[in-house]
């Protein structure tokens, strides 16, 4: 007569009651002894030796977990264990024990919590976890986190099911994998990775999430640290983490650019192809700003400037170790931007940090702090043409009624307004509007070489000639008859106060007696316009040597800019 199922089920039950390690297990766990299997396992090919590894399992229920419920948590000090398909409502060991090898595959946990114990070797495979909580472990072999998704079948995409972990003050002396999960919550500070730690493939964060709910700061990896391929949804600070071998963030994605500082990468640091700010913003300087203002979420402003500042200044000096120099640039750019808004923020300045923060603000603006060859020299060339047109303003406009001052606002009215048109026009990103701004640039620099290339030089053109103080008297003298110059000429003899010279022309004896035609009473009727056109001369050469002034410190600023922006090692510490 044929045993049914449950005699074979009961005689299965009394033979495995037998054996000690089956009870006690059974026992310690709370399942059916039923569900537990003892398979030899050779973990090293090398050796003959083998461990025996406890299989907790309801191989009969296959869509559903077993429930697993620990009442002596030191079973897993004396075996290795392995769970698959089970259920853990709470999974907690806070004794400071010796744990075997742990091993859940397809598991369900509602909270796991380990305090100040040593693991020989900690596993989870395609696992829902809720909470996972590590504090002060000690874990000697491989510790292994991958996480079980849910997939929404409309858009294929994927959510991991880790909400919240918590690892801290846990040191890792082997490898750890945690590569292509996602983390809604992750707390990694104060923990060491003796060997190598792989992030690759994680997400962290969740997309709305504004808040920190990703800390890695304050970890030191004695290994190999690999984030490829990994995507920071919102802010993360890598706040006094240590790299000591490779650090890899080969084609991340950071929605909002890190804080590293003052992390210490003293081995390879490797950012190739990396994504810098939400919708590839990238090093913008209103993204640095808005990073600045908002990604912090906190008060303190000023603190966190300086700290952003130290977090670029030490990447820019990593990549220049690496001579990575393009990389270098944008973060070079963003630590001076820093200092800028650092500068602004400063409530009561003094006369040197006033000069560096305008120095700082011009050249962001004009060069992209000596990083944008292309735009200063057209800032350059924009500089001239806008002093050409001053001076053509000056000699076609200007009418003799007007004073020095009333000139030199006149004049700087049409330097600052010719930049003021042509600066956002260049900027403007219609491909038509900018080559017209070019357009403008290029004629306007082409009139001056050919017309007056003085410009160019202004120290030159304004000490080595007299024929920017005479230029309108010259055009009266020049309009007047032979008769005219006569009379002129008689005049200036019978003035008892001006010596005659026959060796001299009119001309010669007009331009050398300004100042005292200017104070005498005159008869001949072309004296009046000469004197009014002296005065002229005398204003417009005030006004042009003021605005002279102006112009040469702007043109010196970029020449200086230029050159520097034209040095490939322009970003590196002299």
């Amino acid at each position: 007569m044929e045993k049914t199922i449950e005699e074979m089920l009961d005689l299965e039950r009394k033979e495995r009651e037998k054996i000690p390690e089956l009870v006690e297990i059974s026992k310690a766990l709370g399942v059916d002894i039923l569900k537990i299997e003892k398979i030899p396992y050779r973990e090293n090919l090398s050796t003959d030796k083998f461990q025996d590894i406890y299989y907790i399992c309801d191989k009969t229920r296959d869509n559903t977990r077993l429930e697993v419920k620990i009442h002596n948590e030191s079973i897993f000090s004396k075996y290795n264990l392995n769970f698959k398909r089970c259920s853990f409502e709470r999974f907690s060991i806070v004794a400071k024990i010796d744990i075997k090898q742990l091993r859940f595959d397809d598991c369900s946990f509602g909270r796991v919590a380990l305090d100040y114990c040593c693991c020989e070797k900690l596993e989870f495979w395609q696992c829902d976890i809720k909470l996972l909580l590590l504090r002060e472990c000690k874990f000697l072999g491989d510790f292994i986190l991958k996480s079980k998704y849910d997939f929404d079948n409309s858009d294929d995409n994927r959510t991991a099911l880790l909400d919240d972990l918590n690892i801290i003050y846990t040191t890792f002396k082997s490898k750890c994998n945690f590569s292509g999960d996602i983390f809604k919550k992750l707390n990694l500070s104060h923990c060491v990775f003796e060997g190598n730690a792989d992030f690759s493939g994680c997400e962290f964060g969740t997309e709305v999430d504004a808040a920190k709910t990703i800390n890695l700061s304050s970890i030191t990896f004695n290994g190999n640290a690999k984030f490829d391929e990994s995507k920071f949804n919102h802010f993360v600070a890598f706040h006094t983490t240590s790299f000591e071998k490779t650090a890899s963030f080969y084609k991340c994605e950071f929605n909002t650019i890190p804080n590293f500082s003052p992390a210490d990468f003293k081995g390879i640091l490797n950012i190739n192809n990396v994504v810098w700010g939400e919708k590839n913003k990238g090093f913008d300087f209103k993204n640095v700003k808005e990073l600045v203002e908002k990604a912090y979420n906190s008060n303190d402003t000023m603190e966190n400037v300086i700290n952003l500042r130290s977090s670029f200044s030490g990447m820019k000096h990593k990549l220049i170790e690496q001579d990575n120099l393009l990389d270098a640039q944008n973060f070079h750019k963003a630590e001076l931007y820093c200092k800028e808004i650092e500068l602004k923020k400063v409530k009561s300045r003094s006369t040197k940090e006033w000069v560096e923060w305008m120095l700082l603000l011009l050249y962001r603006k004009t060069s992209d702090h000596h990083t944008d060859l292309n735009r200063i020299l057209h800032i350059m060339l924009m500089v001239i043409v806008s002093y050409g047109v001053m001076v053509l303003a000056l000699e076609k406009i200007l009418t003799c009624s007007c004073g020095v001052i009333s000139s030199f606002l006149f004049a700087s009215i049409w330097f600052v307004g010719a930049i003021a048109v042509l600066y956002p026009l260049y900027h403007i990103k219609e491909w038509r509007t900018g080559w017209l701004a070019r357009g403008l640039l290029y004629a306007g620099t082409a009139a001056i070489l050919l017309y007056q290339p003085q410009i160019l030089n202004p120290v030159l053109g304004m000490s080595s000639s007299n024929e920017y103080k005479n230029t309108r008297v010259m055009k009266v003298i020049d309009k007047l008859t032979a008769a005219e110059l006569n009379q002129v000429n008689t005049e200036l003899i019978a003035w008892r106060h001006i010596q005659a010279n026959i060796a001299k022309s009119t001309r010669e004896q007009i331009l050398e007696n300004k100042n005292i035609i200017k104070k005498n009473k005159y008869l001949t009727p072309a004296l009046p316009d000469i004197v009014t056109a002296i005065k002229q001369d005398e204003v417009i050469y005030a006004t042009r040597q003021s605005m002279s002034v102006i112009y040469i410190v702007l043109l010196v600023l970029c020449l200086y800019s230029l050159q520097k922006t034209a040095r490939k090692n322009t970003i590196v510490p002299s």
